[in-house]
């Protein structure tokens, strides 16, 4: 479902119900990484979104939530939803990770956006797109626009210079709104 290329031109690959798996391109070697019910251990086979940070590879899983995996040891920390914990993420299906040009990690998860906060180890919600939007691509434009993709309310852009959200969604009554509410995947060309 998704691949991440690290600086040695190796590819790590989730997959839908595979685990996660590791290609080493020179020697053509691949690994596989399975959840083992263990400490340090993935924690699902079924994986959607990947994101590379340094040493740092952030796996998101379908239902439990983001394991964070040091690529140099091993060791794994996971990152689940918690009822009533407004500083944990907001759902435990992630569909995307980013880190935009500021180093801000942002999780797309079916049930909002959610930013990362280093400082305390924890997360919060971006209140102006909500709870109920399914989030599933992410991506920074070369004007450092932050575009947000959603499964059930369009597209959502925030502006660098004033940090403001604007929402690009379907109307049946305007000929000139986006063409529907699912937007799976972002692109930017030339």
């Amino acid at each position: 479902s998704q691949f991440c290329e690290d600086e040695k031109e190796n590819l790590w690959i989730a997959t839908e119900d595979g685990g996660l798996n590791y290609f080493d391109t020179k020697s053509k070697q691949a690994k596989a990484f399975n959840p083992l019910n263990k400490t340090n251990s993935i924690s699902h086979y079924n994986i959607h979104a990947l994101m590379l940070d340094g040493d740092q590879l952030w796996i998101g899983t379908l239902s439990r939530g983001i394991d964070v995996m040091n690529v140099r040891n091993g060791q794994v920390k996971n990152y689940q939803h918690r009822r009533n914990d407004s500083k944990s993420v907001a759902d435990n299906s992630i569909y995307s990770i980013y880190k935009d040009s500021k180093g801000e990690i942002l999780v797309g998860t079916a049930w909002g956006l959610s930013v990362f906060n280093k400082n305390d180890d924890s997360f919060s919600l971006v209140e102006e797109i909500g709870q109920m939007v399914h989030i599933f691509d992410i991506h920074e434009d070369s004007r450092k626009r932050l575009w947000i993709a959603t499964y059930n309310a369009g597209v959502f852009l925030r502006d660098p210079q004033t940090q403001k959200w604007t929402q690009f969604s379907h109307n049946v009554n305007d000929p000139n709104s986006i063409q529907s509410n699912r937007i799976i995947s972002l692109f930017e060309d030339k």
